[in-house]
Parts: structure tokens; sequence; C-alpha cells
């Protein structure tokens, strides 16, 4: 485990109470590395870690199906990946991000458990089993965005948005 000499809150995450401005700041963060993260793994993984990942999607399908929590199994898929790419810091990445993370953040984004979450894990999943570099960094660019692109317009459906940055052209 990737516990070793981390602390439990590493980024101080969890006293920043503005949820959805760190959501969107988090999500800024997974989507510089882990579409790469992604095609790493595609190229990287070792027949065990593919046959894992690949199996992983329908097992968060089905406690999504029961109502049942899903979310530290939704982390575990991603950390999987960030193992299976062969980068070690990408794996403390990974570790210290999930660990960071206040559960009540990601329960903002239940709503796009199915269109979203379980329809682009199979996809991620598929490419990285196949080898297939470009898919996994794609669909994993386009499951981020598309969450990124939710937390957004939540946060103008609040008001939340008075101090907007300025996007990044």
């Amino acid at each position: 485990s990737h516990k070793k000499g981390i602390p439990d809150d590493p980024l101080g995450l969890t006293f920043i109470y503005d949820d959805q401005r760190l959501a969107l700041d988090m999500l800024e963060v997974r989507l510089m590395f882990e579409p790469h993260t992604a095609e790493l793994a595609a190229a990287n993984a070792t027949t065990q870690q593919r046959k894992e990942i690949a199996e992983h999607p329908r097992y968060l399908a089905e406690l999504i199906q029961k109502g049942l929590p899903y979310v530290d199994e939704d982390c575990r898929f991603h950390r999987m990946i960030a193992e299976a790419s062969g980068n070690k810091v990408i794996g403390q990445l990974m570790y210290i991000l999930h660990s960071s993370v206040s559960k009540n953040i990601e329960i903002t984004l239940d709503t796009l458990r199915e269109k979203n979450t379980v329809f682009y894990h199979h996809k991620i999943a598929r490419a990285i089993a196949e080898g297939n570099v470009i898919s996994a960094h794609w669909f994993m660019a386009t499951h981020l965005n598309l969450l990124r692109e939710f937390v957004l317009d939540k946060m103008e459906a609040d008001g939340a948005v008075t101090n907007k940055r300025q996007e990044p052209l």
C-alpha cells in the first residue's frame, strides 16, 4: 500500500470548506496527469493488472445498481490504473489526492454515476486491457472533463462562480 510515511491528509484539503471549488481544483489537477497515467497503464500494465482493471467496472456497476456506497471502489479503480502505469510517483500522487478528498465532494457527483462513471470506467478499462494508448488517454480525459463540467454548471446554478478564475485558453 502507498500509506508509507504519508499523513492522512497531506494536502490539508479536509480543512477547505468550499467543497465545489475544491472539487473543481481537484478535477483540474487530475486532468493534468490522469489521462497520461491511463496511457502509461495501457502501455505498461501486466497481464494480471489488465485483467483486474477490465473486471472492476462490472463490480462498480453492481454496487451502484444496488444503491450501495461506491466512492471507495471508484477511487480504487483510478489507483489500480496509477499502479499499472509502472510509475511509482504517480501511484503516490493518486493515493495523496484520493486520501485528501472528503467523501462529500464525490457525493455531489452521484447524479452522474450511470451516465458517466459506469459508462466511462468500462471504456477506460477496455482501452487499457487492449493496450490502446490513445483511447485510454481520451476516455479518461472525457470522464474527468464531464465531471468538471458538471461541477462548474452546479456552481453557476448555485451562484458560486462569483470570483470566477480566468479560464485558461
